[in-house]
């Protein structure tokens, strides 16, 4: 894991979200990370931390940022307080020979064969979409279907930890920009010195994100 570190933000980075890559990257997201230091430096957030704080940051006012490329999650995006997770979910066959290895491939048993069916069904609720399942398929019936990033919101350790809230649907790529700049204006303009910056963000962000994007 690399962590691109600043003092009044850091942002960790799987293998497989840099230049190395990593076999399980759902996708190619390497240049993600660099646009989300541009559009964090951009925001005024590091302009307002340093005014306010007349000391070194301290590493729980620090804002957190993550960027995985696949579901095992290696730069810990459930504990910060922003993430954005490669995605990708399969489109599966109508009908198939039954050889079962996309069921094999499947790490999460989200992928199943009921007697009689004539091909494999999805249980969206274990679908992590890592992708592994797509591309197995010997007859090529195993599709891409909706791509792009997970998002993660208000993940914290310390005294009282919590994991990160997960916003349904499944985010383009290029929506990172659009998605990401109203948010870090808003905690621009409502942060307040003690303030945890998880708890501002599921106390405003949820709703923000969907107003943005309805």
């Amino acid at each position: 894991m690399n962590i691109i570190r600043e003092e009044t933000f850091e942002i960790a980075v799987c293998r497989g979200a840099t230049a190395d890559g990593c076999r399980f990257s759902a996708l190619p997201i390497a240049g993600l990370a660099s646009k989300l230091n541009d559009l964090i430096k951009a925001s005024g957030w590091p302009a307002l931390l340093s005014k306010i704080r007349s000391t070194t940051t301290r590493a729980h006012t620090r804002l957190r940022l993550s960027v995985a490329a696949c579901p095992n999650g290696c730069s810990r995006p459930h504990i910060v307080d922003f993430a954005f997770v490669a995605a990708m979910r399969p489109v599966l066959p109508q009908e198939c020979t039954g050889c079962g290895i996309c069921l094999r491939s499947c790490p999460d048993q989200a992928l199943s064969i009921p007697a009689g069916a004539k091909a494999p069904i999805l249980d969206e609720n274990l679908c992590l979409a890592c992708g592994r399942c797509i591309g197995v398929c010997p007859e090529g019936q195993t599709l891409c279907g909706p791509s792009g990033l997970r998002l993660l919101l208000g993940g914290r350790l310390g005294r009282r930890p919590r994991l990160a809230v997960e916003i349904p649907g499944i985010w383009h790529v290029c929506d990172v920009e659009t998605l990401l700049s109203p948010l870090l204006s808003d905690l621009v303009a409502s942060y307040r010195p003690g303030q945890r910056i998880a708890d501002i963000i599921l106390d405003r962000w949820p709703a923000l994100i969907h107003k943005t994007f309805a």
